[in-house]
């Protein structure tokens, strides 16, 4: 009988080592399992090394050489495509202009653990799959990471932008910072280190071969907004108009030193509405016009040193249409005066980006608003809601679209269609192509 129990214990204890090693693996290969594993298990957080997001893999990799591509993109098809950015999840013909690395590409989960980590390794590999690609078909492939680090993962092992703004104005080490840094009472030493973090990680993105990065952050949370996803996730430097510039400042320059074009996010300000979520909901801005301008003018200041801005989906109250599709809020940022003259713009001269076509705070718009008849005269052919959403976005005013789930050919179609029926919205289609070639050949 003991002899029976040993061996089925044995059996046991082999089967349970099987299938913990089989889990790990999956976390390994699908990062985004560790979310669900630490709200639905809590009790497995056992390893304390993972207990922080900013934790990276002790890998060692070789400098990645920016890959030259003589763009061949001759017809049509090739030129729309190269306006959007994708992920490697959807990546196949038509050929994009962009991919957007994910937690798939660049992080490693682990089933003991609180949070993933940075793999470079991993990242590395991604990054040579799509160059492969790129010099196959002769058609110029972008490489694009958040860039937000904390609690945003991607690549690197940035600190949260909370915790990035706390401990330079306030000398206060958050999660993320404590494990890294101790107090500093001077605030020209805590700005020089934080000059320090922003270098290390834009020579991390650089050694990957990154071409463009989604930041800086430029959204101003509200201490009130306690349900807003910008707040929740740390990705605010600061309640402070002043600090938040002062940071942006060092990261764009720490980027442009190391080759990197940036995007600023996510315009006009994310991160005030209390509903600022628009991946799943619909959410309108606030009537108060002076954080309005507060944030324009952020913009305004770094409108010369910017590359891009991201344009969100939160709702404008001027027009009730989300900034994306609204032309009013387009002209504002890219104008020296909109409005038929009245009021004055940011005259915001470089590549517009609306952020993701599948996020519900655009989709729910096109699906349920009364639309215009041109709106629907543009729209008549196309099949999917995130191709009538890249439609209604180009003829408002956006050169570049963010697309992480939906599937890109049904929208190539639909914009062709547009093209040959209207004259102007291919106007506007031709002015976003050159602009995104300038923007990519920078």
């Amino acid at each position: 009988m003991t002899k029976r129990r040993f061996i089925r214990g044995l059996v046991y204890t082999s089967l349970l080592a099987a299938a913990l090693s089989i889990a790990n693996k999956s976390f390994t290969y699908f990062p985004e399992l560790q979310r669900i594993k630490r709200d639905a298990l809590p009790f497995l957080n056992l390893n304390a090394t993972y207990d922080i997001p900013n934790v990276r893999e002790k890998e060692q990799i070789t400098q990645q050489s920016r890959l030259e591509v003589t763009d061949s993109r001759q017809d049509l098809e090739d030129k729309i495509s190269e306006l959007f950015i994708i992920t490697r999840k959807n990546f196949a013909k038509p050929i994009p202009g962009g991919i957007l690395l994910n937690k798939n590409d660049t992080r490693r989960g682990q089933l003991f653990g609180r949070f993933d980590s940075y793999d470079p390794t991993k990242t590395q590999k991604s990054v040579e799959s799509i160059s492969n690609r790129s010099s196959e078909t002769g058609k110029r492939i972008l490489i694009y990471d958040e860039g937000e680090g904390g609690y945003v993962l991607r690549i690197g092992t940035l600190p949260s932008a909370e915790d990035i703004g706390n401990y330079l104005t306030n000398n206060v080490l958050g999660k993320t910072l404590s494990h890294i840094l101790t107090p500093e009472p001077q605030i020209d030493k805590r700005r020089k280190t934080v000059q320090r973090l922003l270098d290390n990680h834009a020579r991390d993105l650089a050694l990957q071969g990154i071409d463009v990065v989604f930041s800086p952050v430029l959204d101003v949370s509200s201490e009130l907004s306690e349900d807003n996803l910008i707040r929740k996730n740390k990705r605010s430097f600061s309640s402070s108009y002043p600090t938040v510039l002062d940071i942006a400042t060092m990261y764009i320059d720490a980027l442009h030193n190391n080759g990197i074009k940036t995007c600023g996010k996510h315009f006009l300000n994310a991160g005030l509405p209390e509903g600022g979520d628009v991946h799943m909901s619909e959410v309108d801005y606030s009537k108060r016009i002076s954080p309005k301008l507060r944030s324009g003018n952020l913009y305004r200041k770094l409108a010369s040193v910017l590359d891009a801005v991201i344009v969100t989906h939160i709702r404008n109250p001027s027009d009730s249409r989300p900034f994306t599709l609204s032309n009013r809020a387009i002209e504002y940022l890219t104008n020296p005066k909109y409005n038929n003259g009245r009021f004055k713009g940011l005259d915001f001269d470089g590549l517009v980006i609306s952020d993701d076509l599948s996020m519900k705070g655009l989709t729910s718009f096109v699906e349920t608003a009364k639309l215009t008849p041109r709106d629907r005269y543009l729209t008549q052919d196309c099949t999917t809601v995130e191709a009538k959403a890249a439609v209604l976005a180009l003829d408002a005013g956006v050169h570049s679209m963010i697309l992480c789930t939906a599937q890109l050919s049904p929208i190539i179609n639909g914009i062709k269609t547009a093209y040959y029926n209207d004259t102007i919205f291919a106007g506007k289609v031709d002015k976003a192509v050159e602009k995104y070639r300038r923007f990519a050949e920078k």
